[in-house]
């Protein structure tokens, strides 16, 4: 035997469910549809405090040879500057996207940072150009 029923026309059997079983039509079968996620005020409220409570935490950080109190926040963005004032790109790119929004209220320092960012990108092209071949 396959396991198989006859019931009047209808052969049941994998997935195929009794005729009473079956959904009507025009219901779902889930009716009420997924749940919503719930995220509860509260939780995002001790998220943002312990966040605030751990960027002003004070850390110990070495400079030039001393150590030195500061905030972890400004101990981020004084690690990030110093990449960034190594040449590394991203650091670069990092601080100049931070820098725009206060740049946009001087020209003269708009004018500037239009320079610098033509000059990396000069330098970033220089540093990735493929070698040119020598034609025979």
């Amino acid at each position: 035997m396959s396991g198989k029923k006859i019931t009047g026309d209808y052969e049941v059997g994998f997935g195929k469910p009794p005729r009473n079983r079956q959904f009507k039509p025009g219901q779902s079968g889930n009716p009420r549809g997924r749940p919503r996620r719930q995220v509860a005020i509260q939780t995002l409220r001790e998220m943002r405090e312990a966040f605030i409570r751990m960027a002003n935490r004070e850390v110990t950080v070495t400079e030039a040879g001393k150590p030195r109190q500061m905030p972890a926040i400004d101990a981020v963005f004084h690690r990030l500057m110093m990449k960034a004032l190594t040449g590394d790109h991203r650091s670069i790119k990092m601080v100049m996207e931070c820098m725009r929004d206060q740049i946009k209220e001087h020209e003269e320092w708009q004018i500037r940072f239009t320079e610098i960012m033509l000059e990396m990108e000069r330098a970033h092209e220089e540093e990735h150009k493929l070698p040119q071949r020598r034609s025979r």
